[in-house]
């Protein structure tokens, strides 16, 4: 079975430290990403090969993620 890990890195301005999750899915990485991120960007990997970055945008109104 596959592992993903997700690398939340914060804004700057949020003064926060970079964290590392290991989940067991990509459905899983967002729903941490969501808990754990207030803002920053955050990066999905499989052993060494980035699968994703997501940036959460709009945040105090209607947020979504942006995937890139």
């Amino acid at each position: 079975m596959d592992r993903y890990s997700l690398h939340i890195s914060p804004a700057p301005a949020a003064g926060s430290s970079p964290m590392t999750f290991d989940v067991p899915d990509l459905r899983t990485a967002l729903i941490v990403a969501e808990i754990n991120m207030a803002s920053g960007v955050a990066e999905v990997w499989q052993k060494d090969r980035r699968l994703a970055s997501v940036r959460r945008v709009n945040a105090e109104r209607l947020p979504y993620w942006q995937v890139g």
